[in-house]
């Protein structure tokens, strides 16, 4: 748990329903709050029967002690907010005399619940009971469903509160790749809501999209038995912003700017998951920053057919496809794979959202991917139109565009056609922009392709591939930006001279032969024209598309010869050493 981010937020919830109360609030911790409480009363306690002890062998002896007794679940606070928490009242369990007398409800490492099952109506014995669920069946929506142990826990929990009071759930979870939702599934809200009990804010982290050090991000879910006009808040929970404050503000305080920072109300109807919101905003900005000289579209404008609407003129045209000529109307006709079925722990940051059909390879990654992941296929009637589509739901956007589509409360994550169909599309306005996006990206795979070949080569046989690929990855790494100064030198230096590349031995010394004397005002004559020959290739990068010259380096074979010759009969001691080269 994030005890910064909880805590500030518990503060703050109390702090809002005081100003509320004449009187003090009657609090009560359930869990870890509680167990940490009662170790600090114990030590409390040992403190003063050895007030001598250090700290470390106090608390050694205080964990010793605690070995084999049960920390309380429960501790009641009835006094002021700066009430001590190891100076409450400790409870192993609640009775009947505890509902509705509490103002707030805290339960820190909640778990998430296990959805209700539709109850088999069977006189056999059922294993439900023995997993955990009840007996007794409950009518939502006249369906007879079977509530687990958890969820009865959840209710009694809610059952505590006054008339005014909150019921403050914390989870906390670790983020592996799936989406996030929050812990209370649609059938044990709705649930809640017949005994009277609505979610009024739910609060999360954003998790660690890099999955780099601390992956844990936390939930928090407040519960009350107002139904607050079928409005919920919503909030990216952080400890910059007083987020309970803005809770308790209400919905006609809050900016026409809808703000996951600061948090606001939405209707409950239109609210889905934490992430759904995210994603919404993410790619509202970066349309507005990224996607100028794009037009927006729909994907049904740039596709047509599908297999389950129209499976018998889909089956037949893609018979047709299979045996294309010259002539043939379905020439350009290309499939298009789309993802439309999601399991309950789905790591989509993995998975292709969109596959192009143009090869058995991309039919496999579809295949492969059928036990758990479903794609329905699309007639697109054009194939740049395809390859676009493609590229554009596996950009940074496309995910983007995708999540923020993915409107479920249920662990039945399927896309409808119709939901597909609308999905938003932000196409280039020009043609040769889309042809150079599918180009560019055709030299991306490629250059992947590539590198596989290589790295397979060179642990075939190490010594045979260093000598002969490492030009071939240098000029690679030059290409991607993703070589040190020295190596980009070292690889423009093995380049062949060219309109954007030329190499002069010297600046203006002249090179003489081993041997050889110059006559008389030759040594001049030969520097001056070696030093025009250097401003009219400088001439010439500047009057073009510009290029390198490197001096220092022979033109006739590549050689380093550096200028520490020139450097030092030009200025003698008044330049420093060269270093070595």
């Amino acid at each position: 748990m994030d005890y910064a981010v909880f805590s500030n937020f518990k503060s703050s919830i109390a702090t809002n329903l005081s100003k509320t109360n004449d009187r003090s609030l009657n609090r009560l911790f359930i869990g870890e709050e509680s167990h940490i409480a009662f170790r600090f009363k114990h030590r409390s306690e040992l403190e003063k029967e050895h007030p001598d002890m250090e700290f470390f062998d106090l608390l050694e002896l205080s964990e010793e002690r605690l070995k084999n007794v049960n920390k309380p679940d429960y501790l009641q606070l009835n006094g002021d907010l700066d009430q001590k928490h190891h100076q409450g009242e400790f409870f192993d369990s609640l009775d009947d005399s505890h509902n509705h007398s509490y103002d707030i409800v805290f339960n820190t490492n909640f778990d998430t619940l296990i959805e209700p099952v539709v109850d088999p109506k069977s006189h056999l014995p059922t294993p439900l009971t023995s997993l955990g669920f009840l007996s007794e069946s409950i009518d939502i929506d006249g369906v007879d469903y079977l509530i687990h142990e958890s969820s009865s826990v959840l209710f009694n929990k809610a059952n505590l509160l006054n008339e005014t009071g909150c019921l403050v759930l914390a989870s906390v979870r670790i983020y592996s790749g799936d989406i996030p939702g929050h812990f209370i599934d649609p059938i044990s809200e709705k649930i809640l809501n017949k005994e009277g009990f609505y979610i009024n804010a739910i609060l999360q982290q954003e998790p660690n999209y890099e999955m780099r050090g601390n992956k844990n991000f936390v939930t928090i879910v407040v519960i009350s038995r107002n139904e607050m006009s079928g409005s919920i808040f919503v909030a990216d929970l952080t400890t910059e912003v007083d987020l309970a404050s803005n809770f308790f503000a209400g919905i006609d305080a809050q900016d026409e700017d809808q703000n996951l920072t600061h948090g606001y109300y939405m209707s409950k109807r239109d609210f889905y998951t934490l992430e759904q919101l995210r994603n919404t905003d993410r790619a509202e900005k970066t349309i507005f920053f990224n996607y100028d000289g794009y037009k927006q579209v729909l994907f049904k404008d740039l596709v047509g057919i599908n297999e389950e609407d129209d499976s018998e003129i889909f089956d037949l045209a893609t018979m047709s496809m299979g045996d294309v000529t010259d002539d043939s109307e379905h020439d350009d006709m290309t499939l298009l794979a789309v993802l439309r079925e999601i399991p309950k722990n789905d790591k989509l940051n993995t998975k292709e959202l969109a596959i192009c059909i143009e090869d058995s390879w991309d039919n496999l990654k579809v295949s492969e991917s059928s036990d758990e992941y479903d794609y329905i296929y699309f007639m697109v009637d054009k194939s740049d139109h395809a390859k676009y589509l493609e590229i554009f739901f596996n950009s940074e956007l496309g995910r983007q565009i995708y999540y923020s589509n993915l409107k479920f409360r249920d662990n039945t994550k399927r896309l409808s056609t119709e939901e597909i169909y609308n999905f938003k599309v932000l196409i280039p306005e020009k043609e040769e922009l889309l042809k150079n996006t599918i180009r560019a990206f055709d030299k991306i795979n490629e250059l992947n392709k590539s590198v596989g070949s290589l790295k397979y080569n060179f642990l075939q046989n190490p010594k045979k591939s260093i000598s002969k690929d490492i030009s071939l990855l240098d000029d690679m790494l030059l290409a991607a930006g993703a070589l040190n100064e020295e190596d980009e030198i070292l690889t423009l230096i093995r380049r062949e001279e060219g309109p954007d590349i030329e190499f002069k031995q010297t600046y203006r010394l002249p090179v003489i032969p081993e041997g050889n004397k110059l006559k008389d005002g030759e040594f001049d004559n030969i520097s001056n024209r070696i030093s025009a020959g250097v401003i009219k290739v400088i001439n010439s990068f500047i009057n073009t598309d510009g290029g390198t010259l490197l001096i220092g380096v022979q033109d006739s074979n590549h050689t380093i010869t550096g200028l520490k010759d020139e450097l030092k009969h030009f200025f003698g001691d008044k330049y420093p050493e060269m270093p070595e080269q």
